[in-house]
């Protein structure tokens, strides 16, 4: 397994390998969802976990990153979804090919934050001409999904921002 290295990331642990079959065969999910992790290129991936983590948080977003030539957009969006309101929400970051310069800066961002799963992907998966149901991207999006804690989930694109009462807004509305 080609392991993405991250330097620093005192405040996640130091990651476990998790296999693809095993994550398909702790959750019940159905053929379309298998097939899609199932064509994904990489058999595990690497979890890399923040220290302090709620046993329940109550939101999770999910997002992807990769070899971007405007990753301060991507920091735009980790502030915006650090800065809910609603507390308690659980972020899985998808590392999908990102250049080690923007790794480190993340490491610095995430030092010390809560509810933080980075999951590195050791085979990018880049398909621009694929856009039929097993995307890979969308197998990256499901794969994060499954991983997920939270009562509700969400996937947010890497240059995506939100209001600050996004989460609690829909987790209100959940709980009517």
């Amino acid at each position: 397994i080609n392991k993405i290295l991250i330097p620093k990331m005192d405040s996640l642990t130091k990651g476990i390998i998790v296999n693809k079959e095993e994550i398909i065969e702790n959750n019940k999910i159905g053929d379309l969802l298998k097939n899609s992790i199932l064509l994904l290129k990489s058999e595990c991936f690497i979890l890399k976990r923040s220290k302090t983590y709620s046993a329940n948080p109550k939101f999770t977003l999910v997002t992807i990153i990769y070899d971007s030539n405007n990753d301060d957009l991507f920091f735009k969006s980790l502030n915006c979804i650090f800065n809910q309101s609603l507390i308690d929400i659980e972020i899985i970051i998808i590392n999908n090919g990102a250049k080690k310069e923007f790794l480190r800066q993340l490491d610095e961002y995430l030092y010390k934050k809560i509810n933080v799963t980075l999951v590195d992907n050791p085979i990018p998966q880049y398909d621009f001409k694929n856009t039929e149901l097993y995307c890979p991207i969308m197998g990256l999006m499901n794969l994060g999904l499954l991983l997920a804690k939270g009562e509700l989930f969400s996937i947010l694109s890497w240059d995506n921002e939100i209001n600050s009462s996004y989460c609690s807004v829909i987790y209100k509305k959940y709980q009517e």
